[in-house]
C-alpha cells in the first residue's frame, strides 16, 4: 500500500507578518519545520521511502521568497544529509512560459 503525506510550508520571511515567530528570521529558523517533518517518519518508513518537493521560485498570492538561492540552497544541502529517496524541485515559472503566460504570475502547486 502506498501512502503519501503532503505538507505545504512557507519558508519565506516575506510571508510572515506581525510579531516575530519562532520559525521566522534566519534561514535555519524558517526551514526548521521542514526538517522536523522529514525526521518524524524516517525511523518508521526509512529515508529511502521519503521524498520532498520544493518550489524555490513559487509564488502564492503575495507569498514568495526574497532570496530563494539562499533558502533553498540551504534546504537542498541539508536534505542531502538524510539520503532521501528524492528531492523534486519545481519551477512554476517554466510551466507558465510554456503555456504562453507571464512567469511573474506563476503560483506554487
Amino acid at each position: 500500500m502506498r501512502r503519501t503525506a503532503i505538507c505545504s510550508i512557507s519558508l519565506s520571511r516575506a510571508a510572515l507578518t506581525g510579531e516575530p515567530m519562532p520559525m521566522s528570521g534566519p534561514v535555519e529558523n524558517r526551514t526548521r519545520l521542514l526538517f522536523e517533518i522529514v525526521e518524524a517518519p524516517t525511523p518508521v518508513w526509512g529515508p529511502d521511502r521519503i521524498g520532498v518537493r520544493i518550489s524555490p521560485m513559487g509564488k502564492l498570492n503575495d507569498i514568495h521568497d526574497d532570496n530563494p538561492e539562499a533558502t533553498f540552497g540551504h534546504v537542498a544541502e541539508r536534505l542531502s544529509e538524510y539520503e532521501l529517496a528524492y528531492l523534486h524541485m519545481v519551477n512554476p515559472a517554466l510551466e507558465q512560459m510554456q503555456n504562453g503566460k507571464d512567469p511573474d504570475h506563476a503560483r506554487s502547486a
